[in-house]
């Protein structure tokens, strides 16, 4: 029996990179940076992770200027794609104890690797 596996990968760079860590004081605004190198059509993406927790989603926000907050933080968080300096910052205001987390944006579509093989892909 043989089996094939075959491998694409996106021939195009992608990145995103974010700031390390940022501190503030209960009540306070604040922005996370990221930053991101793509030639595709874009959606960016924040979420957040606490320990032992699964990523909970925060906001969204395309290259056709669509933006999406996750109802719970709707009255206080914001997202902005600039596609002419490829940031897209999100911002939080009204910082509370149960806003500390781990914060990730994401780039989507981020195709890096698919492995199929004869019997599942």
């Amino acid at each position: 029996m043989f089996i094939f596996s075959v491998e694409r990968t996106l021939c195009q760079k992608e990145s995103v990179t974010q700031e390390r860590a940022t501190q503030t004081e209960h009540g306070e605004t604040v922005t996370l940076e990221c930053s991101y190198e793509t030639n595709l059509n874009i959606y960016m993406l924040w979420y957040k992770q606490k320990p032992g927790q699964t990523l909970e989603y925060l906001a969204r926000a395309d290259y056709l200027g669509f933006q999406h907050t996750n109802e719970e933080y709707q009255n206080r968080a914001s997202i902005k794609l600039h596609l002419t300096n490829r940031t897209c910052p999100f911002t939080l205001s009204g910082v509370l104890v149960e806003d500390s987390a781990v914060y990730y944006c994401a780039l989507s579509p981020t195709v890096t690797l698919l492995k199929c093989n004869l019997f599942s892909c």
